[in-house]
């Protein structure tokens, strides 16, 4: 019974996690701009194609233009993502291409889905110890350039029962999961409806950050002229009354 209450409290009253969240501290590692790129489908959507590095060359280009300071003054770059075969050739060539000067080092990390938020992780707590002042996470995924298609590993790993697993795509993990905590499909299509929505003014609320989807215009190798709006696509502007699966 404790901990429940223990839990609880994190959710309301003056001590909720928000709460502490907000407190303010000395030594607090402040975000001073959110911005991304609109979301599009994989292999059919607005940036079908678009190299990942164009898309990063993009919203680096964004980064300098929407940060209101020198970029001289980026001490660090953290740049998340999966696929990309030469990923810190890729992310260092977009940086340089997009004006970030080449006295600011860029590093790369990849911890599958959760990319993104370490690079933001890494940079924070570079500022906390006090290596940097002011850094730069950028988190880039290219699902129809890099589509995620399972390795092949040596003999020893394939004979072993739990390590020959990490050859198949990720994708493979969300059919365990559903198995595993009895997931059904409505539950699963029930939750891709809502990822799909815009929120309400009402809805963004209460967010700590207010999001802010940039219009994403790339100038591609092949004189392709791409124009993505503002507005994720695929997006609707509130709920419907029901939902099939169909």
């Amino acid at each position: 019974m404790e901990r429940i209450k223990q839990l609880a409290s994190q959710f309301t009253g003056a001590h909720s996690a928000r709460a502490r969240l907000e407190a303010q501290s000395p030594d607090d590692v402040v975000i001073t701009m959110a911005i991304r790129s609109p979301m599009c489908k994989a292999k059919k959507g607005g940036f079908k194609d678009t190299r990942s590095d164009e898309l990063m060359t993009s919203m680096f280009k964004a980064a300098v233009a929407n940060c209101k300071i020198n970029p001289v003054l980026i001490q660090d770059i953290c740049v998340g993502t999966v696929l990309p075969p030469r990923a810190p050739y890729e992310a260092r060539a977009a940086a340089l291409a997009a004006g970030i000067p080449d006295t600011t080092p860029l590093q790369t990390i990849n911890r599958f889905c959760s990319s993104g938020l370490m690079a933001v992780t890494e940079i924070s707590n570079q500022i906390r110890v006090g290596q940097i002042e002011i850094g730069l996470a950028i988190g880039v995924e290219s699902m129809t350039v890099n589509s995620d298609r399972g390795l092949q590993f040596s003999e020893d790993i394939m004979a072993h029962p739990v390590a020959k697993d990490t050859a198949m795509p990720m994708g493979w993990t969300s059919e365990n999961v559903a198995e595993e905590f009895n997931i059904s499909r409505e539950e699963m299509d029930e939750l891709a409806a809502l990822s799909v929505f815009t929120p309400s003014p009402a809805e963004r609320k209460p967010l700590l950050i207010s999001p802010q989807v940039l219009p994403t215009c790339i100038q591609g190798s092949k004189r392709r002229h791409i124009q993505v709006g503002n507005r994720p696509i695929g997006s609707f502007p509130s709920r419907p009354l029901d939902w099939s699966a169909g």
